[in-house]
């Protein structure tokens, strides 16, 4: 049996060493009426949270800091894709230059955000990537 199969899920994993960006971002999905989100400043938090619970996307610093300087936010990317392969990450950036968004691509992001981010691409974001999440928000702007 997959051991995947026994974890708890959770909607959203927000990976970012930088506080402020976290909470900009959880506040944003709570606006969208997605609340199991989780966040993880570091790679090792990113691995604990990955290894006990099912994601369906991750929000992912491409600068993450690590204790080796020749790690960072794609190499947790390529062990994210390598070991959760159905977990969807979107990697956040706020030097979007072409190499950047290229070596993301490459290492299997599914999408690219530069930071600051607008409320509007987040937004698409879910929309693509948490359809659930798009039935509640709709249900929300019928009431």
């Amino acid at each position: 049996m997959n051991d995947n199969l026994l974890k708890p899920f959770r909607e959203i994993l927000i990976v970012d060493d930088a506080f402020d960006v976290r909470i900009m971002l959880k506040e944003i999905l709570k606006s969208l009426s997605i609340t199991q989100v989780d966040e993880a400043s570091s790679k090792d938090d990113l691995y604990t949270k990955l290894e006990h619970f099912n994601y369906r996307l991750v929000f992912l610093d491409i600068e993450l800091s690590a204790k080796k300087t020749d790690e960072n936010g794609l190499s947790a990317l390529k062990y994210i894709k390598a070991n959760f392969p159905n977990v969807r990450v979107i990697i956040i950036s706020a030097h979007h230059t072409a190499e950047n968004v290229r070596q993301a691509i490459v290492s299997g992001a599914d999408g690219f955000v530069v930071k600051p981010f607008s409320i509007r691409k987040i937004t698409d974001i879910i929309f693509k990537y948490c359809p659930s999440a798009s039935l509640r928000d709709k249900a929300h702007d019928g009431e």
